[in-house]
C-alpha cells in the first residue's frame, strides 16, 4: 500500500507539472521528452537543439517508487550529470522508469526497463541533419549504465542476462563491448522516508511552499525545496524547515552534515556558524572522499579529507589528529569560517575575533597542487564543501549569507551562498 501511495502522489505531481508547462528546457538548455508508453516508456534528457554533440548514452534506472517517476525525482542529479563542463554537454540520459507494484518479479522489471532503453535508442535523433539516431550510431558513442538502489540491481540482472545469452562465452570469436556498470545505494532509506519526502514535495508544490501557486517559483525549486539545503552525511540529525532550515540538531552520538549543491574548487568563502549549545562538535570543510561514521565517532576533521574546529576542547582537526587551537565556545557564539581555497588555508574567528589559520597555507583540501605547488594525497577530487558533526542534543544554526552576517567577512572573502549550485541557491534564498 506504501508503494501505491507513493506512486499516486507522485501522478499527482507529475500532472502539475506538464500543466505549468514542466516540458519546457531551463537555463541549462536540457530539455526532457517523453518516448512511447506504457511498458516501453523512457525520458530522455537532452540538449534542446538534440544530440549532435553527443559522444555517450547514460541508460539510468532509479530506486523502488521514486524510480517510477526519474524525471520528477532524479531531475537535479542527471541534469547535473548532462551539463557538465568536464563532459561537454555531450552525454544524454535514457531514464526507465518502471512500476515496482506490478509485479514481485525484478527480472520482470529489468527486462521492461531494457526494452524501453533499447526503444529509446531508436527514437531519439541526432540534430545534425543526418536524421540518424542514437541506436544507428551505436558503436561510435560510449554507452554507460547507471542504477540507484533497486535501480542498480535491475542494472545487474541484465548483466547477468547477458552472461547467461553466452555474450561472454569463452569461443566467441569477438565478445561485444559491454557498458559500463555503476550501482549505487546513496542512504538505503525505507519506503517511509520516501513517501515523507514525496508527501512534503507535493505539499510544497501544492501551494503552500515557495514553487505553489503564487510562490513565483519554478517546478525545480518547488522539488527541490523540501530535501533542504542541508544534507545529512552520517547518523542522525534532526533538520528544522521554513524559517528554520538553517538549523541542525544532534539526534545520534557524533552525526553529520554538510551543505549540499556546493563544489569549491576555488575562490575566497565566508560562512558563519552560530553554537546553538555549548558541547562536543565539529565544525569545518571536508571533500568528496569525506565518510564520516556516528557508531565510532568519527566526523569532520577525523580523516584525511576533512579539517574542523572543536571550540569544546579548543582544538582542531585533521586526519583524526589534533592541535590546540583557538578559544572554547558558549552558547549563543558565533563562529566564522573563512575557507581560501586558493592560498590554501582554513581559518575560524569566534565572536567577530580572529583566531588564525587552523591549517595553512599551501593547504590542498586534496583538490590537488595549490599555489604554492604542493601537491596533496586525492588529487582530482571534485571540491570542497562545509561540514558539520554534533554530538547527541548539540544545536548549530548555518548562516551561509541568506542572512546578514553578524560579523564582517573577511577582506576579499564572499558568502558562501555565492559559490552554491543555482538549484540549491535558490532555496537557501526562497
Amino acid at each position: 500500500s506504501g508503494g501505491l501511495a507513493l506512486r499516486g502522489a507522485l501522478a499527482r505531481l507529475e500532472d502539475e507539472r506538464r500543466r505549468r508547462g514542466g516540458g519546457r528546457p531551463r537555463s541549462d538548455g536540457l530539455q526532457w521528452t517523453q518516448y512511447g508508453g506504457g511498458t516501453g516508456e523512457a525520458w530522455v534528457l537532452a540538449p534542446e537543439e538534440g544530440c549532435d554533440r553527443t559522444w555517450a548514452v547514460l541508460h539510468f534506472v532509479g530506486g523502488f517508487g521514486i524510480g517510477s517517476y526519474p524525471q520528477l525525482c532524479y531531475d537535479a542529479l542527471l541534469r547535473a550529470v548532462a551539463a557538465s563542463p568536464q563532459l561537454g554537454r555531450g552525454l544524454v540520459v535514457i531514464a526507465t522508469p518502471y512500476d515496482a507494484t506490478s509485479t514481485l518479479s525484478h527480472d520482470e522489471l529489468s527486462r521492461s526497463c531494457v526494452d524501453a532503453y533499447e526503444a529509446a535508442l531508436k527514437d531519439a535523433r541526432f540534430a545534425d541533419g543526418s536524421g540518424a539516431t542514437l541506436a544507428e550510431r551505436r558503436g561510435r558513442i560510449a554507452e554507460l549504465k547507471f542504477g540507484h538502489s533497486l535501480g542498480g540491481k535491475l542494472l545487474l540482472l541484465e548483466r547477468l542476462q547477458q552472461l547467461k545469452d553466452g555474450l561472454w562465452a569463452e569461443n566467441a570469436a569477438a565478445p561485444p563491448r559491454l557498458p559500463a556498470l555503476a550501482a549505487v545505494g546513496f542512504n538505503n532509506a525505507p519506503l517511509s522516508s520516501s513517501l515523507s519526502f514525496v508527501r512534503d514535495l507535493v505539499k510544497t508544490y501544492g501551494g503552500t511552499g515557495p514553487g505553489g501557486p503564487g510562490g513565483g517559483g519554478d517546478f525545480a525549486s518547488a522539488a527541490a525545496a523540501p530535501a533542504r539545503w542541508l544534507m545529512v552525511l552520517a547518523g542522525d540529525m534532526d533538520q528544522g524547515s521554513g524559517a528554520n532550515a538553517h538549523r541542525l540538531h544532534g539526534a545520534s552520538e557524533f552525526a553529520t552534515a554538510c551543505v549540499s549543491g556546493c563544489h569549491l574548487t576555488s575562490g575566497n568563502w565566508y560562512f558563519e556558524v552560530t553554537v546553538g549549545s555549548g558541547g562536543l562538535m565539529q565544525l569545518g570543510v571536508a571533500n568528496h572522499l569525506f565518510r564520516g561514521d556516528d557508531t565510532n565517532g568519527d566526523g569532520v576533521g577525523d580523516c584525511e579529507n576533512s579539517w574542523a574546529f572543536d571550540g569544546y576542547r579548543g582544538k582542531a582537526w585533521h586526519g583524526g589528529s589534533e592541535l590546540d587551537y583557538g578559544s572554547t565556545w558558549k552558547l549563543g557564539d558565533v563562529v566564522g569560517v573563512q575557507l581560501n581555497v586558493d592560498e590554501g588555508f582554513l581559518a575560524f574567528s569566534l565572536n567577530g575575533e580572529a583566531m588564525g589559520n587552523a591549517y595553512g597555507p599551501g593547504e590542498g583540501f586534496g583538490l590537488g597542487p595549490t599555489k604554492s605547488g604542493d601537491a596533496t594525497a586525492g588529487a582530482g577530487i571534485e571540491g570542497v564543501f562545509p561540514a558539520f558533526s554534533l554530538n547527541e542534543g548539540q544545536e548549530v544554526a548555518v548562516n551561509a549569507g541568506q542572512q546578514p552576517f553578524k560579523h564582517a567577512a573577511p577582506e576579499g572573502a564572499q558568502a558562501l551562498k555565492e559559490g552554491l549550485d543555482d538549484t540549491t541557491k535558490a532555496i537557501l534564498e526562497a
